[in-house]
């Protein structure tokens, strides 16, 4: 089903971590942001459901602090289909994005910065399917033609994140 429990687990000693991040059982959504703090986006509720029923809050959770105490970064509409965030560790730096899933062919994309809570949107189309970050850009697939670039739909694509995509796009492969 898409419920789930979540316990930290240890793989050194190969046990649940005793005092460690637990969510009952929920639709969730999960993610370090670092080793003391999760993204956590579950069920804190009444009216933290999307109409599809699944989280539509997001929210950073510190290490030691009761869930309750977790602090919103980000709200969606309860017609949205969800909302998540996750984090990718790149040798040029780890990439922090907040996803907003209005449905399962439309999304927004906003960088976090865990320092300062803040979110700033990437300037992609909602139709964007973001694949990664690779050196400061956005790897993505486009689902419509970008005409002023002449590329493609099917398209594979980058952008630097703080680009704009009519003028920055390029080409990394072409089906």
């Amino acid at each position: 089903k898409d419920a789930v429990v979540v316990r930290e687990f240890d793989l050194k000693t190969k046990t649940f971590v005793s005092d460690g991040f637990r969510l009952p059982e929920a639709k969730l959504n999960v993610d370090w942001v670092d080793t003391d703090t999760l993204f956590v986006a579950t069920d804190f509720g009444a009216d933290s459901h999307t109409e599809s029923g699944y989280p539509r809050i997001l929210k950073v959770w510190k290490r030691g602090t009761k869930l309750e105490s977790a602090q919103t970064i980000f709200e969606g509409k309860k017609s949205d289909l969800s909302v998540s965030g996750y984090s990718t560790e790149r040798p040029e730096g780890d990439t922090w994005v907040v996803s907003r899933a209005i449905d399962f062919y439309s999304s927004e994309s906003f960088l976090f910065n865990p320092k300062t809570l803040e979110l700033k949107k990437l300037d992609l189309p909602q139709s964007a399917e973001v694949s990664g970050f690779f050196n400061g850009s956005v790897v993505f697939l486009l689902r419509e033609d970008l005409s002023a670039k002449q590329l493609k739909q099917g398209s594979l694509v980058q952008m630097p994140v703080d680009g704009k995509y009519e003028t920055d796009t390029s080409l990394l492969y072409a089906p």
